[in-house]
């Protein structure tokens, strides 16, 4: 973790708590069921944002919704 930590240093808070995120879904808790929802989330996000696809919106709160309550549910296991 400390390493982690140190090569992010630099970087914003925004961007430090997106790449804690993805890095204790793809390594410390390794569900397939939360790396796909966060998969899924990430495209859309992008779709929403960067490519202003506002159709995808509702289903960007739909995942994310999801994903919350994956996350909290791994969390208090």
């Amino acid at each position: 973790m400390s390493s982690f930590l140190k090569g992010n240093k630099g970087l914003h808070f925004s961007k430090q708590l997106q790449l804690m995120t993805k890095n204790m879904m793809f390594h410390f808790y390794g569900d397939q069921e939360l790396i796909l929802k966060y998969k899924s989330i990430a495209g859309n996000l992008k779709k929403v944002f960067h490519q202003k696809e506002k159709s995808i919106f509702y289903v960007l709160l739909k995942d994310g919704f999801a994903f919350q309550n994956c996350l909290r549910s791994s969390f208090l296991e």
